[in-house]
């Protein structure tokens, strides 16, 4: 039987009207679970097959059976994006309208009579993000119990963009300060296309993993079909690409409805404008976060619409914003992580009987090895698994202030049992704790009512929650608008003086006047190109690509779907070991007469780790290839003395001084100095992890030169 007949009779209406014949095999499998059971469920499955509807439709018809839906908010839908909401909004208000349910977008951009007129009457469902949750308990505590009381359902899409992420911990803990409010314990449908560690993410979910389930669809009759381009980087172009790509590009998208993605900003407008420069009329539209969003949005609209224009992008079209079917999905040198990958590609192959297609361009060797990697890993079906820290003072000192606001002053005899129970610091000691609250009282964050226990804000927590970015427990810019005519074009970080060239949504503009301290540049069209420049975002490489690499090399995979030229250059890092037969705990040691290279494929924290060995005991010759996690020496440098690396006093001194002055996340300057070492030692370093591995590993030298 089609679990249909178990949707409410309206709910079957709905899906009759749209002329649905059939539910996806995703929607099959999660209805009765959410009808039948009482359970937390993780849906996994793949972009664009109705996970959304999924949840929605049984929901709809559990709540229909009970009219407070009209006098209280039953649903809670988190999301990490605004557009997702606003495009959310109107695929679950096609479901709602001839129920009557009531469904507010709520977040930093809806209009506040919107906002206004949900309070007046809280009810049905509300879309919001983890930062105005906090706002709206910063601002509204009085609230709170009134409009959270009836959530029956929490749904969180795509709820990996939040696990182990500074986002998912703050709304990990809003989470739980939110359900003291509850009436009854509201049951959460966490959403995704791409997840590994699942016992994590049940546990992220709720601390009873049995209690959590997963409902997952492997079903998919659409066929991925990948291939690799390699060409060289041009040193003396004026552009950041190479023309041969620039070139391939065109021929590709001449009849494909395409979305293209790159790895920065200043990528994406480069190549958008000079493929629009070749082409000589504009095709091709640039979205990133600097681009305003009234501009964004407009070029979602118009690429839905118009099948003939390409859309280049960073990551801001990487979760599901709907810009109907695309045709081709392109990257621009290799994506950060698995899951990356996996969500740009699953944004092509929505038609019926469309398959997948996806091109990689590479221009550096590092690259292309670092994309074929990927892909095949891809194909095995592996993604990043979350990882999750427990040494969380950042948030917490953040957290505190809130809370603190929240009760309108808290005991700390209340206050602290509260973040002991808080699943994002229930492994905080109190020692830790108490040594916090007492940096806070003391730099004035917090204050003690005449002596007593009872803690309220100081004159420096007042300052820090009453500036509009407290909301956000990640970093918020505040770089340059930039304004033509009245129209806001978008952000840029570096001050521009008059008859400067600015390079934004995909146009040359220069700069007529500057408002310094309001921090506006006003410009005008222009004809002339330099290239773009933008402060990078920082990406860490995955440490599960890192680590494959060296079973890609071992096993000599020379995949058919990278060019020619690309295959010539795969072979040469597969050269050192076509005639060894390499155990798992052996690694290739790449000599020449002047310097070596140790492949050793380690993550980030691991090669931190034997970087700050290093400069704590002023060892010289050898350096940190952060790009494939590979060790680059001379001769004068002895690889045995890696296989001594452990943390030492001398380290600890080293820390401690960078942490002093350096900041590594929004609220981390503000942190005694202690806790931000145990911050930093966790999130940054691997000395037991590294120092385990050296101890195993063995070298095997291959005198040659790696002419790459």
């Amino acid at each position: 039987m089609s679990s249909i007949k178990l949707l409410s009779e309206k709910m079957q209406e709905r899906i009759s009207e749209f002329g649905w014949n059939e539910l996806t095999d995703i929607q099959e499998k999660t209805i009765p679970l959410v009808i039948n059971s009482n359970k937390h469920l993780i849906i996994e499955s793949e972009t664009a097959s109705g996970k959304t509807e999924a949840v929605f439709l049984p929901i709809l018809s559990l709540i229909e059976n009970n009219n407070d839906y009209r006098t209280q908010v039953k649903v809670l839908y988190i999301s990490p994006l605004k557009a997702l909401i606003n495009d959310q909004f109107k695929r679950v208000y096609k479901l709602t309208e001839e129920m009557n349910v009531r469904i507010t977008k709520w977040h930093g951009d809806v209009n506040s009579n919107i906002k206004k007129n949900f309070l007046d009457n809280p009810s049905g469902i509300l879309q919001i993000t983890p930062e105005s949750i906090e706002a709206f308990m910063i601002n509204r505590p009085e609230r709170i119990k009134e409009v959270f009381r009836g959530v029956e359902y929490i749904i969180i899409d795509e709820i990996h963009s939040f696990i182990g992420k500074d986002r998912g911990y703050h709304l990990q803990s809003l989470l739980y300060r939110l359900s003291k409010y509850y009436d009854k314990t509201p049951r959460i449908f966490g959403l995704s296309a791409t997840l590994d560690g699942i016992e994590l993410i049940k546990k992220w979910i709720c601390d009873n993993i049995g209690n959590v389930e997963l409902v997952s669809s492997t079903i998919s009759d659409k066929k991925t079909y990948y291939s690799i381009m390699h060409f060289d980087k041009l040193e003396d172009s004026n552009d950041n690409i190479n023309p041969m790509i620039i070139e391939d590009i065109l021929k590709l998208t001449e009849n494909n409805k395409t979305l293209i993605f790159c790895n920065s900003r200043e990528k994406v407008e480069s190549l958008t404008y000079n493929l629009n420069k070749r082409l000589g009329y504009k095709k091709f539209y640039a979205h990133h976060s600097y681009i305003d969003k009234s501009l964004r949005e407009e070029i979602e609209n118009l690429v839905r619409e118009d099948e003939s224009i390409c859309v280049i992008s960073t990551s801001t079209l990487e979760l599901g914003i709907d810009i109907g079917s695309v045709d081709l999905v392109i990257q621009i040198d290799s994506t950060f992580s698995v899951s990356s990958l996996k969500q740009r590609i699953g944004r092509t192959g929505r038609r019926i009987n469309q398959d997948r297609i996806s091109q990689i361009y590479t221009e550096e060797p590092e690259s292309l090895l670092l994309s074929a990697t990927t892909v095949e890993l891809m194909k095995q079906g592996k993604v990043e698994k979350p990882t999750i820290t427990q040494k969380n003072y950042d948030y917490l000192f953040q957290q505190i202030l809130s809370i603190v606001v929240e009760n309108n002053g808290i005991r700390i005899e209340r206050l602290i049992p509260e973040i002991n129970n808080n699943p994002v610091f229930n492994k905080i000691d109190n020692h830790s704790i108490v040594t916090l609250l007492k940096d806070m009282l003391s730099n004035n964050f917090l204050s003690s009512l005449d002596s007593s226990s009872e803690l309220v804000l100081g004159f420096n927590g007042e300052k820090i929650v009453h500036n509009k970015n407290f909301y956000a427990m990640f970093d918020t810019e505040e770089p340059y608008e930039v304004i033509y005519d009245t129209k806001k074009i978008g952000l840029y970080d570096e001050f521009k003086n008059k008859g400067q060239i600015v390079i934004l949504s995909g146009r040359s503009w220069i700069v007529v006047s500057t408002i310094a301290e309001n921090k506006k540049i006003y410009v005008e069209p222009f004809n002339e190109y330099v290239l773009p420049k933008f402060q990078p975002s920082i990406s860490e490489r995955s440490e599960l690509v890192r680590n494959e690499i060296f079973n890609f090399l071992k096993n000599r995979v020379v995949p058919s779907y990278i060019n020619e030229y690309g295959i010539d250059i795969i072979k040469k890092y597969e050269k050192p070991y076509s005639n060894i037969n390499l155990k798992n705990n052996q690694r290739i040691i790449v000599s020449s007469s002047k310097n070596k290279c140790c492949q050793l494929f380690l993550g980030d924290k691991e090669l931190r780790s034997i970087d700050l060995y290093l400069l704590a005991n002023d060892i010289k010759g050898c350096v940190c290839d952060y790009t494939l996690g590979q060790l680059l020496y001379d001769n004068s440098f002895n690889i045995d003395i890696i296989k001594r690396v452990e943390y030492s006093k001398l380290i600890d001194k080293l820390i401690l001084d960078i942490v002093s002055k350096n900041s590594f996340s929004k609220y981390f300057s503000y942190l005694p100095v202690d806790l931000k070492r145990e911050i930093y030692l966790e999130r940054f370093c691997a000395f037991e992890d590294i120092s385990e591995f050296m101890r195993k590993v063995d070298f095997v030298i291959y005198n040659n030169n790696l002419n790459v």
